[in-house]
């Protein structure tokens, strides 16, 4: 039997493979040295890697359980003083400073949005009332007298006070509710040189404050939601 040494030359077309097929009694005990020397370095190697894997496990084990102590110290601490201790005069203190400035910026801020929403209303009133008079004027060939002619002399505007209206042209006498005697035109709205701004009729809230005067520009008619050149204008005395 002739057997191949040099697994790199060739015997019968076998090289090293057929090496290890050859029947050779010191065969056996060449796998079996084999075989025992490949299991010897792959359990070495497992119990290594086992060992590593376990001391990484162990560490991060130790890093969470010493966060989470961290954390349930904290928060223990937090509801002993919230709960128990309760808080200091600083601390109480130092809360009213910041609660007060809060309430210092945003109550300014929503009074300003609420009054702004307030001023749009009325001035989409004025104009629905503008509608109702145009058609009254349509089916009678004149403008009401009042609004109570046209259905909506209860309306109020969104302070609570009633809508104020004047019929300038073709009026012969005061309208009802606005000082009577002498001429209509001591009566009308006007602007900051004191000309009328309408000719056909007045049309206006009295605004926030609930007074008025006929100047635009006067202390207690700046804040008026006012209709102005016959419709031309409808919004703040004061932006007018």
């Amino acid at each position: 039997m002739q057997v191949c040494w040099n697994p790199n030359t060739s015997c019968n077309s076998g090289g090293f493979t057929e090496f290890l097929n050859v029947e050779d009694q010191r065969l056996p005990n060449v796998h079996r040295g084999l075989k025992t020397g490949l299991e010897t370095v792959f359990l070495h190697a497992e119990i290594r890697c086992c060992g590593i894997m376990t001391r990484i496990y162990k560490r991060l084990h130790s890093n969470i359980c010493r966060f989470t102590g961290v954390l349930q110290t904290a928060y223990c601490e937090i509801k002993r003083k919230v709960f128990y201790c309760g808080f200091t005069f600083v601390e109480l203190l130092v809360l009213i400073v910041i609660v007060g400035t809060l309430a210092a910026i945003a109550v300014p801020v929503g009074s300003d949005h609420i009054e702004k929403a307030r001023i749009a209303r009325a001035i989409g009133e004025i104009r629905g009332l503008e509608n109702d008079i145009i058609a009254y004027e349509v089916n009678n060939e004149t403008m009401p007298e009042t609004l109570n002619d046209v259905g909506r002399g209860t309306l109020k505007d969104p302070w609570g006070n009633s809508y104020e209206y004047l019929k300038i042209a073709g009026a012969s006498v005061p309208a009802p509710d606005h000082g009577g005697g002498g001429s209509i035109m001591n009566q009308v709205r006007k602007d900051r040189f004191l000309v009328p701004v309408n000719s056909d009729y007045d049309l206006y809230s009295k605004g926030k404050d609930g007074k008025s005067q006929t100047p635009f520009n006067s202390s207690e008619g700046r804040d008026d939601i006012v209709r102005a050149n016959d419709g031309g204008y409808v919004g703040l005395a004061s932006e007018f």
